[in-house]
This record gives C-alpha cells, structure tokens and sequence, in this order.
C-alpha cells in the first residue's frame, strides 16, 4: 500500500488543533466576540469553547485587571491588527494569572483584495504569587512591561460587515508575508518552540523555547 501523507491544515480550526499553546479566536471588530477557542485555552482559563462563544474577553477581567492597557491593546488591534501586553485576567474559578497577549490579525481573499476578519490571541498564562496579587490589588494595576503597539502589516485591511465565518473555513496568513520584526516579535512572546528559516531551510534565528527544548545557542545553529 502507498505510504500515507497528512495533509496541510487548510483551517484556522484546523491549525489549532495541533498547538499547545492557548488560542482564542475573535471577531476583527470592537467589542471582539469569541467565535473559537483551542483545548490548550479551555485547560488555562477553565471554560470550554461552548460556553464562551459570542461573548467578549471581558470575562478574562477580574478586579486587578488594568483596564486602561486592557483598552489600549485593542485600540491597537483595531488600527493595526496587532497588539502585544501583559495583563491580570481571572480563570474561570477566580484564580488569577499573568497573561502575556500577543493579538495577530487573519485576512481572507475578497473582490477588492484582503480584509481583515478576524483577530487571534496567543496567551502565555504565568501563575501568580500571593504576594504580586496583593501589591497588584492596592495598586489597581501590576507593574508590568508597557504594552507595545506592533508594525502595521505590509497589506491593506478592511473591517469586514457582517458576521464571522463560523466554520473558520479561511486562510490563516495572507498573501504577502508579515514584516520580519512582526514575526520575530511574536517567537519572543510564544511559549512554544520555534524557529525562523530562510526559502532553503537554513537557521535563521530561534526562540528561547526551542534553545531550553533542543540545547542548541543561537550562535551555534
């Protein structure tokens, strides 16, 4: 019998399947409903994709959340598709944690070119001590590394008008590729391995994940 090939996810859906980071997909336009989370969000946060879709990340947000970064990522999501910050969210049973956004947009193929449909979340959820929750709670807000707007992406966006392709059946990456410092960017804020090739495979950088996984320096790959 002929040798079996898995086949390319074709879907967003599809694609998140296999990460083990937590993922969240939203809509591209303000207030950002959830239309699609991965198993590796329900675990972090508590709740199961069921329960959450239609409603917005609001419910992320506890009483050490700093609103006004909150608002500022996606004001930045809004103008640019990206966005990057570290925050206090809440899980689903009120445990608080440290979670490190980094917001990237999907674009999909229309008649006038690419638009912008909907926005995914990577999260890196950080436990937090009782000691940072308590400095957190007097101070309303956690000293953190300030939010950071990233590069407007090298295609035009449109809003989308109308509601979000429930399926998730569009492409993930758009037809012209992500300025470096964008991709570069998210490796240093993913918790998952990764490493950046040129069009012949050789190494061109890689994250601290995959430094700690494969035992290799940067300088030596």
């Amino acid at each position: 019998p002929e040798p079996q090939v898995a086949e390319r996810p074709r879907t967003i859906a599809e694609t998140l399947a296999f990460t083990a980071a937590p993922v969240i997909v939203t809509t591209a336009e303000y207030p950002f409903r959830i239309v699609h989370t991965n198993a590796a969000w329900s675990e972090l946060c508590g709740w199961q994709s069921h329960e959450v879709l239609g409603s917005t990340c609001a419910l992320l947000q506890g009483k050490a959340t700093n609103l006004a970064h909150t608002a500022e990522m996606c004001e930045s999501a809004l103008k640019t598709g990206y966005a990057a910050a570290e925050l206090i969210n809440y899980k689903k049973d009120g445990t608080p944690f440290l979670n490190r956004i980094v917001l990237i947009p999907v674009v999909s193929q229309c008649a006038h070119g690419t638009r912008l449909t909907n926005t995914v979340g990577i999260l890196d959820g950080t436990p937090l001590s009782g000691a940072i929750m308590m400095t957190s709670m007097d101070s309303q807000h956690y000293v953190h590394q300030p939010h950071r707007s990233l590069p407007m992406p090298p295609y035009p966006m449109q809003n989308p008008h109308g509601p979000a392709l429930g399926n998730l059946g569009f492409d993930m990456l758009p037809s012209q590729a992500a300025p470096l410092s964008v991709t570069l960017d998210y490796m240093a804020y993913s918790s998952e391995p990764l490493i950046l090739t040129d069009s012949i495979g050789r190494i061109c950088s890689a994250n601290k994940p995959w430094v700690d996984l494969c035992g290799y320096t940067c300088a030596e790959i």
